[in-house]
């Protein structure tokens, strides 16, 4: 199977594949030693120095966050590492730096006999720096390549994701089947990563690159989790931009620097203009954790805008919206009944009074069974988000090959849709792999639906649906109709 795939990357692409079996083995000039720790240790002082991830990490714990601070930095001495790291090296090239790194990390923990932080908590920082160690040791191997690259390893982690390279196409992993989780995390950052598992016509279908369109009379938003996407969008024709920020943070392994956060907003500002930009809250759930607090849930009586873990998030969106007045709408994920909208209520509140911004829009997500059959009981929001992908979830629908699999979602939606046009009239946009489906794409569009968000590397799917929309303005050959009863717009 990686052979087929090797030749299909080099019939579809034309650019090299860098064949990396192992980080930890990977060489490193000898030019390039003191460059490659000052930037490991740099991410070892970002963490120590980081209030926020301190009191995230032990917020459950009687301990003072200075104390820790303070025990940390007198155990991981950076100049000692750093010494420690070059004798080994001069000792043994072979070994490269990764492998010393490693051992020296898992030495101090060892070493360590205070009581007062958890050897556990000790092995997950180390953890990270390796993971951050990886990401550098990654950006070193594709430098001297002018062309975009496909990475071959060994093992696959979800954390490489995390401001990758835009020279870095997507990876084949030859030692592991992709977990399931590994594969959501590379579909949300839109990476294809392949193993033996994946039949070629999967692997041929996300090797399309997306193509760009002039504005249209349907409304298309993007759909991201990564500002690496921002590149494949064109001003002139996306409606606006649906941004899940959650799957950044959950990359970054640890605590996302604040830094690394505004970042991010900015150049979605940026590249947005005055377009609408539709930012969801961090939505974490039992699927999608945080590193620094697993236990943390976007759900009623478990969430709060105040929690340390998105203390930086909210910095960096407040201090972006300061500097570029984006036109935002924030996006209200889980909400199941009406007195979930009470609790959101206070939460926003919250948000609005650190954001101090006088234009803030608030819209919600329909994701659950319930809430798209009982939409019509919450309260009016500004915008409307039916996630697809989590309503198949709900209704048990495994795998779409035509409209008949889906019916059951379609009907419910038909209702929705309805509220939201004449009893409620709201905007409300369709979200999720189910729309490249192109005969449910068309079924959704002669329902009267208008709004639709896909990610880019899908825009291939539906391209032949939007263009025959317009050209037939919105009419469609009956041949081409499924005899069912739809609601006009």
């Amino acid at each position: 199977m990686m052979k087929k795939t090797y030749q299909l990357l080099k019939r579809s692409y034309v650019h090299p594949v860098v064949i990396i079996d192992d980080l930890f083995s990977y060489q490193i000039h000898e030019n390039d030693i003191d460059h490659m720790i000052d930037k490991w240790l740099d991410c070892i002082d970002l963490m120590l120095n980081d209030t926020c991830l301190i009191e995230t990490w032990f917020r459950c714990e009687s301990i003072d966050c200075h104390d820790v601070m303070v025990e940390l930095h007198m155990m991981f001495d950076k100049s000692r590492i750093k010494d420690d790291l070059k004798k080994a090296y001069h000792a043994s090239p072979r070994l490269g730096l990764l492998k010393p790194y490693d051992l020296q990390l898992k030495r101090i923990i060892k070493q360590y006999d205070n009581k007062l932080i958890n050897p556990m908590v000790l092995t997950q920082l180390a953890d990270q720096w390796i993971v951050h160690a990886k990401r550098v040791m990654l950006d070193a191997c594709i430098k001297d390549f002018y062309h975009p690259v496909f990475i071959s390893l060994r093992y696959f982690d979800y954390r490489l994701l995390y401001r990758l390279h835009e020279k870095i196409l997507g990876f084949m992993i030859t030692g592991q089947q992709i977990s399931a989780f590994d594969s959501m995390m590379a579909d949300a950052y839109q990476i294809p990563v392949f193993d033996d598992s994946r039949e070629i016509y999967e692997i041929e279908s996300d090797l399309k690159r997306p193509p760009h369109y002039h504005a249209s009379e349907l409304n298309i938003y993007v759909s991201l989790s990564d500002i690496r996407g921002l590149s494949d969008i064109h001003s002139d024709w996306y409606k606006g931009i649906i941004y899940h920020s959650e799957y950044m943070m959950i990359a970054s392994g640890m605590m996302m620097p604040e830094a690394d956060i505004l970042h991010v907003f900015e150049t979605l500002f940026v590249t947005a203009k005055n377009k609408p930009i539709y930012l969801e809250i961090p939505n974490f759930t039992d699927h999608k954790r945080l590193a620094a607090d697993k236990m943390l849930r976007t759900e009623v009586n478990q969430f709060s805008m105040s929690h340390p873990g998105l203390k930086h998030w909210v910095n960096a969106l407040e201090k972006a919206m300061r500097k570029h007045q984006p036109n935002i709408t924030f996006i209200i994920p889980n909400i199941n009944s009406k007195q979930d909208t009470l609790f959101w209520q206070t939460e926003m509140d919250i948000l609005k009074s650190h954001l101090k911004h006088k234009d803030i829009h608030i819209g919600m997500a329909i994701e659950t069974e319930t809430a798209l059959q009982y939409c019509e009981d919450f309260e009016t929001y500004q915008t409307v988000l039916i996630k697809l992908d989590q309503l198949m979830i709900e209704y048990d629908i495994k795998l779409v090959n035509d409209i008949k699999d889906c019916m059951d979602v379609i009907d419910d939606l038909k209702e929705a849709h309805y509220v939201y046009r004449v009893k409620q009239p709201t905007p409300h946009i369709l979200s999720g792999k189910m729309i490249s489906h192109q005969t449910i794409f068309r079924k959704f569009i002669n329902m009267g639906f208008r709004h639709f968000a896909v990610q880019p590397n899908m825009l291939h799917h539906v391209a032949p649906v939007i263009r025959e929309w317009e050209k037939t303005r919105g009419k469609f050959a009956k041949k081409d109709l499924p005899r069912v009863n739809i609601i006009e717009k």
